[in-house]
């Protein structure tokens, strides 16, 4: 986790490691053990997927996410401006349709 001041505000920013499957009937996201695996709707081409995956997630966040590493890789690492317990809390709401 990391804190950052910009503007006068500060900022939490925590990375999390996640594996997205692309070529999936719907965007959805599921806990494996400390791992999230991100189903995409879009194919891993000319940047579909990623795509998909920042405007979804960030969407359902309600915040920014961004790919640090990864854009060619099925494990993507993110950077997202949530503390870890928001982001888990966020994520857990999502799954059981709150």
């Amino acid at each position: 986790m990391k804190n950052c001041v910009t503007g006068g505000r500060n900022i939490i920013m925590i990375k999390i490691k996640v594996k997205v499957i692309p070529n999936k009937p719907k965007f959805k996201i599921e806990k494996t053990g400390t791992h999230h695996k991100i189903y995409l709707q879009n194919p891993p081409e000319k940047g579909k997927a990623n795509l998909e995956l920042i405007k979804k997630l960030s969407k359902k966040l309600n915040t920014e996410v961004k790919i640090i590493s990864g854009h060619n890789s099925r494990t993507k690492l993110l950077q997202i401006n949530l503390t870890r317990e928001e982001f888990e809390d966020k994520v857990s709401k999502m799954r059981s349709g709150s």
